[in-house]
């Protein structure tokens, strides 16, 4: 009888160390790196051991006009923008933030806006402000685009 009360206790304490350590324990963690001449994104899952999936890719508005407009004019400069780790279970629990000089990067639903009804030029002066990594002109133009006109 005390042998399996004995048993009963081990198990009971081996699950809940396992629980603990699968939520606490990061197994993966994905990256998302962006480009700050043309807020695109691009991203994966690394697993230990440096094995990297899931990579995907998203232009943004900027970079698909460019492309369409002035083929062959565009650089990009990407940079890690966030790292999260998950555990076990999915569920994220450690956050990692690079602001690119503390500059906050531009969504690509707030660019599409900001574009419409813009003229070619206009639209090369923004691609020439982001990629010129003047922190004040970058700082300027984002805030132009998420606020409109300050």
């Amino acid at each position: 009888m005390r042998r399996r009360i004995r048993i009963g206790i081990f198990t009971t304490l081996a699950i809940l160390a396992g629980l603990l350590c699968g939520f606490s324990v990061t197994l993966y963690r994905t990256h998302y790196i962006i480009c700050w001449n043309t807020a695109s994104g691009k991203g994966f899952t690394e697993w230990p051991f440096g094995i990297r999936t899931s990579h995907w890719e998203t232009e943004s508005p900027l970079e698909e006009y460019m492309h369409a407009k002035h083929p062959g004019k565009v650089s990009h400069h990407w940079a890690t923008l966030a790292v999260t780790g998950h555990n076990a279970f999915g569920q994220a629990h450690s956050f990692s933030d690079y602001r690119h000089d503390g500059i906050a990067p531009l969504r690509h639903s707030d660019l599409a806006v900001w574009m419409k009804g813009r003229s070619d030029s206009e639209i090369v002066k923004l691609y020439s402000d982001l990629s010129s990594h003047d922190r004040d002109r970058v700082e300027a133009r984002i805030d132009e685009i998420c606020f409109g006109d300050m």
